[in-house]
């Protein structure tokens, strides 16, 4: 079944069913996200690939990587008009495809197919991948591009190991990851490989591997792909460096950003979910690692784990999709486990406190399903039959997987639930989380504006609800301001203003000082999810010369 090309298409299928599902019809999501998308859209529209810009500002945090791909997918797929999401998203996609065939062939290095091809299914279903590729940011693809580096890596570690000295083309191969990786989000892969890097060279206390990479020919090649859109923006916005250099890369060292800080020892908690369901196996993976930790494998794998980790737990600012950079390494230790423990040099779950914590593992994932399913029922939104099928689907896998997994058989259980993932995600991304309104007021906004069928002309404005999936549902033009507002043109006719309730009386009062009547064209009400509490809104139009 694993034979040639076949394992590659098994991978490449698994992929296409987890990520997707969901798609096109999981709504825009804050504020992240929408920011990107906004982002690209503006770069699609304007043709300058050199500054990002939010509406009217600029968006100094990550490079243009993320974001010339995403215009690209959308100037050949789609318009930049259009409020169609699957475009915007499908670099994601792509990465993470990209990073579980790099995967792939990682494990080849060091396993038989049959566990390089476990270790890259874990991958592809672990949760924060799915819902990254399901997400418009930079992870996904930066995932890519980190595997494709540390595949190179590993290649000219083995041969430095052996006394050989890799191809140029393995070189090129690290160079050139390593440069897109930094042009869709600065030093983070730098860091991730360059730590795996430094732990290898001290572990094995010889550096014979370092010159395959050909330094001086790589960092030339590096700076030569990277540099000049540097070198461009801090010359178009002298702001650049301070901002994303300064306020957002090392703030979030230095300090808690955006009340997401944690003490450190969270990502341990934080794997469990993020991780799953390979996370039921990881605690034993790593703990027989250890032990095992002269093994080629696994000393690389640990020497990619543990620095990049560290130093994740030792920042202030924590975010469960800071740790996907290490879920290669964690898949692969993994599945060099199993192979450990399918030769008998591993006893695998044979306490009872670790076959306690799988069964606990499993009733929380099926405790997700069960809420997946409820969610639309509580919110007033009516069943979503799409929703049995994870409920149906944790209880089957939990029956076929259990017995065998208290047998020793390992790999098909691990399989099991890395194929039957698909049938989690794919009802609640592409079904259940849509249908809950509530939770996604701006789609709901559009939709409300794209009934009353405005002209082409019309100016839209907003006042206490800003959230940036506003911006990508109303448009470019959206202004964060009143139409009462100084330099808001001219207020008696072609606008639209969407009004948090509590500035409703504040508003009426501004126009009304202006000589100018307004009437409410409609109104939503949801949960701003990315401020904690239940927000109205009411859409203003001008009256109609009748009074209306």
């Amino acid at each position: 079944m694993l034979t040639g090309y076949r394992a590659w298409v098994w991978l490449v299928l698994l992929c296409a069913a987890l990520y997707l599902p969901g798609l096109a019809s999981l709504p825009a999501m804050d504020r992240d996200e929408s920011r990107f998308m906004q982002a690209s859209r503006q770069m699609a529209q304007t043709g300058d690939t050199v500054r990002i810009r939010f509406l009217d500002k600029a968006r100094n945090k990550k490079p243009a990587g993320i974001h010339w791909m995403q215009a690209a997918s959308v100037k050949l797929l789609s318009t930049p008009e259009s409020t169609a999401l699957w475009p915007y998203r499908l670099p994601s996609v792509l990465g993470a495809t990209v990073a579980v065939l790099f995967a792939f062939a990682l494990g080849l290095l060091f396993l038989d197919r049959r566990g390089a091809f476990l270790a890259a299914s874990l991958l592809a279903s672990s949760f924060v991948l799915v819902v990254e590729a399901h997400t418009a940011k930079t992870d996904a693809a930066l995932l890519g591009a980190i595997v494709a580096a540390q595949y190179a890596l590993a290649r000219i570690y083995l041969d430095g190991r052996d006394g050989r000295i890799s191809g140029w083309r393995i070189a090129i191969l690290f160079w050139v990851a390593l440069a897109v990786g930094i042009l869709i989000k600065g030093p983070v892969p730098v860091a991730v490989v360059f730590l795996t890097l430094l732990a290898l060279l001290a572990t094995d206390r010889q550096a014979r591997f370092w010159r395959s990479l050909r330094p001086p020919v790589g960092l030339a090649l590096l700076l030569l792909i990277a540099a000049p859109w540097y070198l461009a923006i801090i010359l178009a916005d002298d702001t650049f460096v301070r901002e994303a250099g300064g306020r957002d890369f090392l703030g979030k060292l230095i300090s808690a950003q955006e009340q997401h800080g944690a003490p450190p020892g969270a990502y341990a908690l934080i794997l469990i979910v993020a991780f799953a369901p390979a996370s039921l196996f990881v605690w034993q993976a790593l703990r027989w690692g250890w032990a095992w930790r002269r093994e080629a494998a696994v000393r690389f794998c640990l020497c990619w784990i543990l620095p990049f980790w560290l130093v994740l737990e030792l920042t202030p600012t924590k975010l469960p999709h800071y740790i996907l950079p290490t879920f290669p390494a964690l898949a692969l230790l993994i599945a060099v486990a199993v192979q450990a423990a399918e030769a008998g040099e591993f006893r695998w779950l044979h306490h009872r406190a670790t076959r306690a914590l799988y069964v606990v593992g499993l009733i929380l994932i099926g405790g997700f399903a069960v809420v997946a399913f409820l969610l639309p029922i509580a919110t007033g939104n009516g069943v979503v039959w799409a929703g049995l099928i994870p409920v149906l689907t944790v209880a089957a896998v939990s029956v076929y997987t259990v017995p065998r997994l208290w047998r020793g058989e390992l790999r098909p259980a691990l399989l099991a639930s890395a194929f039957a993932a698909p049938l989690v995600f794919a009802p609640v991304l592409s079904a259940v989380a849509p249908a809950v309104n509530q939770l996604w007021i701006s789609r709901e906004i559009g939709r409300k504006v794209a009934a009353l069928d405005l002209p082409a002309s019309t100016r839209f404005f907003a006042v206490g609800y800003t959230e940036p999936s506003l911006a990508f549902y109303l448009g470019s033009g959206l202004r964060l301001t009143s139409p009462a507002a100084p330099g808001a043109g001219p207020p008696e006719r072609g606008w639209l203003a969407v009004i948090r309730d509590d500035r409703v009386r504040s508003f009426r009062a501004a126009m009304a000082a202006r000589g100018i009547a307004v009437r409410a064209a409609g109104t939503v009400s949801g949960l701003n999810y990315s401020r904690g509490r239940r927000t109205t809104v009411t859409l203003f139009r001008p009256a109609q010369a009748n009074g209306e």
